[in-house]
């Protein structure tokens, strides 16, 4: 008799487990739908005669499409959204420049994604993330003067910077 509710107890728990976990996933899903929804709707509400018109988006908008597209491991969609933004100049130049130096890195287009960040560097001297993004470019290329050069850099902006000092 004690075997039995035992064994009774022990599949009520692990089902009631299961279920726990498979509603937890399901939740998550769902958020992640519809946060995809909400953008598509978006998307589609700037939409006039089957032209996108992207002035009627704001940039809060504009950055959290690309923020879901990165995330999402979406270069090719994120680099179009940039190009669109570079027309309508509706982001800032360096964030531009960041972004799409980031998308380039992240596909493998070493030498657009250092044009981008050499870019990024022009507007902000002294940005740590650019320059360390560059010197990753600049040792995948072997480009090691240019390696040199932006580890120095790193060094005398912070010299406690450990990526500097490793390269």
């Amino acid at each position: 008799m004690f075997l039995a509710n035992n064994n009774f107890f022990v599949v009520r728990l692990y089902t009631s487990s299961i279920f726990i976990f498979l509603l937890m996933i399901c939740i998550v899903l769902s958020l992640d739908i519809l946060k995809i929804l909400s953008y598509l709707l978006l998307l589609n509400s700037c939409i006039n005669d089957g032209k996108l018109i992207i002035n009627t988006l704001h940039v809060n908008d504009i950055k959290a499409l690309l923020s879901t597209y990165i995330k999402q491991n979406r270069w090719m969609l994120s680099i179009a959204l940039l190009e669109l933004c570079c027309n309508t100049q509706m982001l800032d130049t360096i964030d531009l420049s960041m972004i799409f130096g980031y998308c380039y890195q992240q596909i493998a287009y070493f030498s657009c994604a250092k044009y981008y960040y050499r870019q990024a560097l022009r507007e902000q001297p002294h940005n740590l993330d650019v320059l360390q993004h560059l010197a990753s470019i600049y040792s995948v290329l072997n480009e090691n003067n240019n390696l040199k050069d932006i580890c120095s850099t790193i060094r005398s902006i912070d010299s406690s910077n450990q990526w500097a000092h490793r390269s």
